[in-house]
């Protein structure tokens, strides 16, 4: 069963969905992470046992199938008194978990969320008619491992000017949601975002832009806090664009001025290089130039180890110049796709390493591999065997393999590497003697 944005699967048969755990419980129902027999995917699933308040959910749900960034439903049924509702599971951290995790947040980051926010809930006012979501607040806002944020549960949504029953989370839901016949309104989550704005403005300083807007739109009279979510939109895009301008002119200074203080510091050294020894200085720049020629064509080199050595070359002639390219190389690297993104990182770490165990000296580029191999989070285990296969002698890629076994609890098979790297190293690192007490061997 998959998920298609025109249609929802109506189902009678709830044994396919194997329970997980569960998730969360409220007033509306349970709600667990599941897994389908067939297709291997996770889902929620969110029991009622009220077939009105299901039904009421689900209807809403069915409206939102083509809405960005919330939680989809995929399908329902019904099984004796209870309904199901099966929806899209968001793997991430609530907003709410986030902001307790980290002691500070930058205001590019809240500027971002609020944006995709904006976005979010202006298609449910947009709608006809216009969906009120009435229970924003950070435990609703799931982050994803790519920074993009994500809405879920929609419980007590309302159309507008439907009379409504008291009902909100304290401390995020507007005053008029806590009266009796009260219509639904589009002020109601203009009033909810400035309060998760204002959440997230704990862990910040320096925002007085972001913190005036969330004091309009947290105004006890609704009359005075912002209209719709397109205008809070336009003036966090405003800010976003003033940041990013800031950050780029702040840059070019700083680098001018670096530029500026290298060449008044060695006036000399400059011009005896380019007048008594003027071959030498030719040949570096002859090297960046072809150098360079590569890396802008990155996607069509075939020899990584030929452009290494190269760079290496450089380093010598130049130390600056070459640590500059070497960042530039890899970045360019990390613009690729898929396959080819890979391979090149580990072509690219392979000549490092290579180097740095002959040599003895840093593994700049092993650690370039094993950051890449966190932020992808794929592949991860062949490639560590890759090296192991490759350099069995040297022990850091034992104990880092190791780690990432722990990390991911697979004591039998780090307990097994372990071994394997006593066998062909000494193992006697204090990062090897931490990874031997956690192991327990």
């Amino acid at each position: 069963m998959y998920y298609h944005k025109s249609s929802v699967e109506i189902f009678d048969d709830i044994s396919c969905y194997q329970k997980i755990r569960k998730l969360g419980e409220g007033g509306m129902g349970e709600v667990f992470l599941v897994k389908h027999l067939k297709n291997k995917k996770l889902y929620a699933m969110k029991i009622f046992s009220s077939q009105e308040k299901a039904e009421r959910e689900r209807k809403f749900m069915e409206k939102m199938v083509s809405f960005d960034g919330i939680a989809h439903l995929v399908a329902w049924g019904k099984s004796k008194e209870k309904v199901f509702l099966i929806i899209d599971y968001i793997s991430g951290i609530s907003l709410m978990d986030y902001q307790r995790k980290k002691r500070k947040i930058s205001g590019f980051k809240i500027l971002c969320w609020s944006i995709d926010l904006c976005k979010i809930l202006k298609q449910f006012h947009q709608n006809s008619p216009s969906i009120i979501y009435r229970d924003l607040k950070p435990q609703h806002l799931i982050l994803k491992k790519n920074g993009k944020l994500f809405l879920i549960d929609f419980g007590i949504s309302a159309w507008e000017g439907e009379i409504v029953k008291p009902y909100g989370t304290k401390g995020f839901a507007s005053p008029e949601q806590f009266r009796l016949r009260q219509p639904a309104i589009k002020a109601m989550d203009i009033y909810s975002f400035g309060k998760v704005l204002e959440f997230c403005l704990e862990k910040c300083s320096n925002e007085k832009k972001l913190k005036k807007l969330a004091e309009k739109c947290t105004k006890k009279d609704r009359k005075e806090r912002f209209g719709t979510f397109e205008i809070i939109e336009k003036r966090l895009k405003k800010m976003l664009f003033y940041k990013i301008y800031c950050v780029v002119i702040s840059t070019v200074f700083f680098l001018s001025g670096i530029f500026l203080w290298n060449h008044m510091r060695q006036p000399q050294e400059i011009v005896k290089k380019e007048t008594t020894n003027g071959s030498e200085f030719d040949f570096t720049k002859n090297l960046i130039r072809d150098y360079k020629k590569q890396l802008k064509d990155v996607k069509h080199v075939i020899s990584f180890s030929k452009l290494w050595k190269e760079l290496q070359k450089i380093k010598k002639e130049d130390k600056e110049q070459g640590e500059l390219l070497e960042e530039m190389t890899w970045q360019s690297i990390y613009t690729l796709d898929g396959k080819q993104k890979e391979e090149a990182v580990f072509s690219f770490g392979e000549c490092y390493l290579t180097k740095c165990i002959k040599a003895k000296e840093s593994f700049y580029g092993y650690q370039r591999v094993l950051l890449y191999l966190e932020s992808e989070r794929k592949n991860a285990e062949a490639a560590y065997e890759k090296f192991i296969k490759k350099f069995p002698a040297y022990e850091e890629i034992y104990v880092d393999y190791g780690i990432y076994l722990c990390r991911n609890k697979k004591w039998k098979k780090a307990k097994k590497i372990y071994q394997q790297g006593v066998r062909h190293t000494k193992m006697q690192s204090n990062k090897a003697k931490k990874l031997k007490e956690k192991l327990g061997t």
